[in-house]
């Protein structure tokens, strides 16, 4: 015969409903964990992009410098290959779009035949002061919402004299309602200008 057993417990009602009150919030927990985690690594990815961004606007203006004395241009003040840049304006860069590809050609003769394989473009778009005053006024997107425009400032931390054969270049990127990445870098007429 089989002995029954009279002390068997169970859990109680307020039990499971306190274990699921535990287990509830440890699961909103982890979601919000989650979720924080992906908008910051959204925003660490943007501004990684825009930095990015930034840094091509400069190495676009310093290839633009070299290239045009290269081929015996002044890069400020002249209408070199990629035009004429001037202190307190700000310009966008316009991409071909071939991009890199056939950007380069053995049998070039002079300046106007290379101006055909450029794989970007300057557009002054306006001065420094009104950027400054209004916000951009760039109106196309580069990359998927992210504008891009460099400015040319004077370079004052010598004196005028010395002064003359530097600009100043930022890359400004600015995305969203108001992030920017900013990049600065002080260029100089390192070749004297036009031979």
């Amino acid at each position: 015969m089989k002995k029954i057993a009279k002390n068997i417990k169970g859990f109680t009602l307020t039990e499971v409903m306190i274990a699921m009150m535990v287990l509830t919030v440890a699961i909103v927990s982890a979601s919000n964990l989650l979720v924080g985690l992906i908008n910051s690594n959204k925003t660490i990815t943007n501004t990684m992009q825009a930095y990015y961004l930034a840094q091509e606007g400069l190495e676009l203006v310093r290839n633009a410098r070299d290239t045009n004395w290269l081929h015996n241009q002044n890069w400020l003040g002249d209408d070199g290959l990629f035009g004429k840049f001037e202190k307190e304006y700000a310009y966008s860069i316009d991409l071909d779009e071939r991009g890199w590809r056939n950007s380069t050609a053995a049998d070039i003769q002079n300046i106007s035949e290379l101006a055909a394989y450029k794989p970007w473009n300057f557009q002054k778009e306006s001065t420094v002061e009104n950027i400054e005053a209004q916000g951009p006024v760039f109106s196309v997107s580069d990359f998927d919402g992210f504008y891009r425009h460099v400015e040319f400032l004077p370079y004052e931390e010598c004196g005028e004299e010395t002064c003359a054969d530097f600009v100043k270049v930022r890359s400004v990127v600015s995305w969203g309602d108001d992030k920017e990445v900013v990049l600065e870098e002080i260029l100089s007429n390192w070749k004297g200008g036009v031979l």
